[in-house]
């Protein structure tokens, strides 16, 4: 084995048993699969190009960067997107005032995984229809959905995945 590599494991390894949580209890401290810390803190900062990239390697990345909360950033870098996602009830006025308040950069999971969904979900809508068109379909109501628009589609999981798989259809030419 390269010296490189034997001294990346050692390192590696250190790095995952050396910090013990708090409470006393066992468990090892996540530590990103791929990349260094550092690397991982830019991943929080260029979600987009995560979600762009869709590979597994991004997809773990991007997974990683939720967990540890996408920047605060982002909801000044997608002022549109922001305000559908509050009218359309994914996320609440309240939480996009308050980081915008806070001292934290990074907003929770739960709200990362949130904005993270949408995205996903503008990127695919770009994709099947256009860039000038994906906004205005997303926040139209649309009868495949029940009458609720995509972003309010966007609320569960599931929702979202109906979203995508319409798209999926529609980019592919079936019958949707």
């Amino acid at each position: 084995m390269p010296a490189d590599t034997q001294s990346q494991n050692k390192t590696r390894s250190k790095d995952q048993t050396s910090a013990s949580p708090a409470n006393g209890s066992k468990r090892k401290p996540v530590k990103p699969p791929l990349g260094d810390q550092a690397a991982l803190q830019s991943f929080g900062e260029n979600v987009i190009s995560l979600i762009l990239t869709d590979s597994i390697e991004a997809n773990v990345n991007l997974g990683q960067a939720i967990r540890n909360g996408v920047t605060k950033s982002i909801i000044e870098e997608r002022p549109a997107l922001i305000k559908s996602m509050v009218e359309g009830g994914v996320l609440p006025r309240s939480t996009v005032e308050d980081a915008k308040k806070s001292q934290k950069d990074t907003l929770s999971p739960t709200n990362s995984e949130r904005i993270v969904r949408v995205l996903r979900m503008r990127k695919q809508a770009s994709d099947a229809l256009g860039e000038n068109r994906a906004d205005g379909w997303m926040d139209k109501p649309n009868r495949n959905f029940g009458g609720s628009s995509a972003i309010q589609m966007a609320k569960t999981e599931a929702g979202a995945r109906a979203v995508e798989q319409f798209l999926l259809q529609l980019t592919h030419g079936f019958n949707a």
